[in-house]
């Protein structure tokens, strides 16, 4: 019993993991950014939206929050820019010397 408990806590980990290397894909995040760009704030005039923010540790800032007649459009342009600026910040990180310089020094 205790060893299936010890699984399902490693289970739960993993998991965590995973959900936060897909958050941070450049891949998700891109196609993230092209769906928003379908979206159209006036379409949810009368409705709202459930908006959830979480940390990477799993501590949720804002959790199933409605935000009635959608976002406002500057919010809405805001977190598209936020979310390219993520993109960038983390292509400017990664050593694309490294990347593109793919030349054995031992060769030389």
């Amino acid at each position: 019993m205790e060893e299936i408990k010890v699984l399902e806590e490693e289970n739960k980990k993993l998991k965590k993991k995973i959900k936060n290397l897909e958050a941070q894909s450049l891949t998700h995040r891109y196609f993230s950014l092209l769906e928003m760009n379908r979206f159209n704030m006036k379409d949810y005039i009368g409705s709202a939206l459930i908006v959830t923010i979480e940390d990477l540790n799993g501590r949720k800032l804002l959790d199933n929050v409605a935000i009635n007649n959608g976002l406002s459009e500057e919010t809405y342009e805001l977190l598209k820019k936020d979310l390219a600026r993520g993109m960038l910040y983390t292509l400017e990180i990664i050593d694309m010397d490294k990347i593109i310089n793919t030349s054995d020094d031992t060769n030389n």
